[in-house]
């Protein structure tokens, strides 16, 4: 019995400690966890990221501005020659490279290390809020727009094949007026500017664009679908010019006849019956591409045999037009071709004075 009531009083007296504990213990707390925010990221956000001049965001662009659409990253370590491998990796050119990229000095001695640089994109133009353009709206442009194509007949931006038409696009998503002519006037004393579409596929000596015999016929054509002859009536005496390549401008002399075969160590140039020749044509059988190429040389007495086809002889030469310090090369789209060799030699003259056609020719 005894026993009995100290177990009771012993289980009380332990149960006292707990209950004074209880009423002394403190409220439990936690260790917050981590602010990931304010943590740096673990990408490579701490890079240099140099492009000043660009913008990502299309809609934001003012004209002038880059509008870039893809990067491309530079490696660790970079030199002089990280631009143009930096373009040939991402198949532009060098002097788009640049343009996409005008932070960039022009000998690429700034180009910095593990930095994205713009690779694909355009220079934004000058835009028209109601989608007009052209010289009576400030040269305002359709280009890289859902409208892409300037008509030069309503002076709006539009996208139908009527609007794209080479001669009547102005400019966008076209050749443009650089190439074909939008007013009828073409040729030599207009820039070069081909005829197509509703002018015609001829352009005289006059620098009108048309068709028929007034304007493809032989003597009457300067550029274009144009009526050739290879070689003057049998029996006809005409001078052959022979050109050494890098001197276009110092022909040598000799005689041939029209039934005969000339042999020159250079570059031969025929001519009907003059001693100069200041217009031509491509010869039949040659690319349509050529035409213009054969025209320009022709008209400055540059007028390679077998390609091209003199068909403005005359008593002397035309004055030629001053040498750029740049030279031409085949277009991509044309090198290695079978008339690359024509190709060569026209692209290297007509470059080299300031005329150098897109598709046909580049500087290289």
């Amino acid at each position: 019995m005894q026993f009995s009531s100290l177990s009771a009083v012993a289980h009380v007296l332990a149960l006292l400690p707990l209950g004074e504990a209880a009423d002394e213990c403190q409220p439990a707390t936690w260790v917050a966890k981590r602010d990931l925010a304010n943590f740096p990221s673990p990408t490579a956000g701490e890079r240099p990221y140099v492009t000043p001049l660009v913008t990502r965001d299309i809609g934001e662009a003012l004209p002038g501005e880059v509008v870039c659409r893809s990067w491309g990253e530079t490696d660790e370590e970079v030199n002089y020659y990280t631009c143009t491998e930096l373009a040939d990796f991402h198949w532009i050119d060098i002097e788009t490279f640049f343009k996409l990229n005008p932070e960039i000095n022009d000998d690429c001695s700034n180009i910095q290390p593990n930095t994205e640089y713009c690779t694909d994109g355009w220079i934004e133009p000058l835009r028209n809020k109601d989608g007009r353009c052209g010289p009576h709206f400030g040269n305002a442009s359709c280009a890289y727009s859902d409208f892409p194509c300037c008509n030069s007949e309503t002076w709006t931006c539009g996208i139908t094949l009527e609007d794209c038409a080479d001669g009547t696009c102005y400019e966008g998503l076209c050749p443009g007026h650089t190439v074909y002519t939008t007013d009828g006037k073409c040729g030599l004393a207009h820039g070069m500017q081909q005829c197509a579409g509703k002018w015609g596929d001829c352009c005289n000596m006059d620098g009108e664009c048309g068709t028929g015999p007034d304007f493809c016929g032989l003597g009457k054509c300067q550029l274009g679908n144009c009526t050739t002859s290879a070689l003057p009536p049998q029996g006809t005496s005409i001078p052959v010019f022979t050109f050494t390549p890098g001197t276009p401008n110092a022909p040598t002399t000799t005689a041939a006849t029209a039934t005969g075969t000339t042999s020159t160590a250079g570059i031969s140039t025929s001519s009907a019956a003059s001693p100069a020749c200041t217009g031509g044509t491509r010869a039949e059988g040659v690319s349509d591409n050529l035409i213009g190429l054969c025209s320009y040389s022709c008209d400055f007495n540059h007028c390679p045999a077998g390609v091209c086809v003199c068909t403005g002889p005359a008593s002397e030469p035309a004055a030629i037009p001053e040498l750029t310090d740049r030279h031409g090369c085949p277009d991509d789209n044309v090198a290695g071709g079978p008339d690359n060799a024509y190709y060569v030699d026209l692209c290297e003259f007509t470059c080299s004075h300031g005329y150098c056609p897109p598709g046909a020719c580049k500087y290289c």
